[in-house]
């Protein structure tokens, strides 16, 4: 549902045709997609409905995960018998057709670096030509400080960053 201001209505128009179209060329979409707004902006809405168009549509295998559990999963592989290895907790997210990292931002850290763990599995999904979207509130200058260099230069001259402006769906709806 449009909300807000006319600007974010129209930003928001922009959005979902957006994602129309992203649904529509499968698999020819941008490799690495970010979608950037405020909390509210419907940026996980987005991720979901995509989602499951694809799979609906085209039975893509779609796999929605926060950034802080990708991270916690493929730290609990290391270093001890778990039922899990390295190796699996890496396929995990590398294998599937379209993977969305949800929440990339710095309360994923947990006060420790993180940046291998995204390119361990972002390079190999560009690698292997599978789609990744990722979404944060962050701007550019965290964002490029939690991708690095390599995968942010990736991501502006291969991808692309969609803007989801700031109007909160949440709050809005809230006050009505």
């Amino acid at each position: 549902q449009l909300h807000g201001a006319s600007a974010d209505r129209a930003t928001q128009g922009r959005v979902i045709q957006l994602a129309r179209l992203y649904a529509g060329p499968w698999p020819d979409v941008t490799p690495m997609t970010l979608l950037r707004g405020g909390p509210g902006t419907g940026k996980g809405h987005w991720c979901y409905a995509v989602a499951r168009v694809l799979a609906a549509e085209y039975g893509v295998r779609c796999r929605v995960t926060k950034l802080a559990d990708m991270v916690r999963r493929l730290r609990a592989s290391w270093g001890r018998k778990h039922e899990e290895s390295e190796e699996e907790a890496l396929e995990h997210f590398r294998r599937p057709d379209l993977l969305v990292v949800d929440a990339v931002g710095r309360h994923a850290f947990y006060g420790q670096q993180i940046h291998q763990h995204l390119y361990d599995v972002l390079d190999h999904r560009l690698e292997q030509c599978r789609p990744t979207i990722l979404t944060t509130n962050e701007d550019d200058a965290v964002c490029a400080d939690i991708l690095r260099e390599a995968l942010w230069s990736r991501l502006v001259g291969n991808g692309a960053i969609v803007e989801f402006g700031a109007a909160d769906y949440r709050i809005l709806r809230g006050a009505a």
